[in-house]
C-alpha cells in the first residue's frame, strides 16, 4: 500500500499495532503521529522524528471517546466511505488474502 499513497498528512493515525515507517513516511514535517492501541516493540526512527519535528502521541484507552467518535462519523459519513469501502463474506476471506486483492483497500470489512 505504501506505493499507492504518495501524500503527506498533518496527522497520521497508526491503528494496526505496528509502529512502522509507514507513519513516518506519510506525516508532514511538524506533523503528529497518533499510535493507537497496544502496538509492539518495533519502535520508530528517532532521527526522523526529531529532525522533522514530529510529535508522537500514544493512546491506549478510549475513555469517554465513543460519543464524540460517533458524532464525527455521522457528520462526515460520506467522507468516511473510502475507509470501509470493501465488504466481503467470511467464506471469501482465504481467496481474498491469497490473491492480494486486500492491497487495493485501506480497510476491508469481513461480514460474518
Amino acid at each position: 500500500m505504501n506505493d499507492k499513497i504518495r501524500d503527506k498528512f498533518d496527522a497520521v493515525f497508526e491503528c494496526s499495532g505496528f509502529a512502522s515507517e509507514f507513519a513516518l513516511e506519510h506525516v508532514k514535517r511538524g506533523g503528529d503521529i497518533f499510535l493507537i492501541g497496544m502496538g509492539n516493540e518495533d519502535g520508530l526512527n528517532n532521527l526522523k522524528i526529531t529532525s522533522n519535528e514530529i510529535t508522537v502521541h500514544g493512546i491506549f484507552r478510549y475513555r469517554n471517546t465513543f460519543e464524540t467518535a460517533i458524532s464525527i462519523i455521522k457528520k462526515y459519513r460520506e467522507r468516511m466511505k473510502p475507509l470501509t469501502e470493501k465488504h466481503i463474506g467470511l467464506e471469501q476471506l482465504p481467496d481474498y488474502l491469497e490473491n492480494g486483492e486486500y492491497a487495493k483497500y485501506i480497510k476491508t470489512i469481513v461480514d460474518l
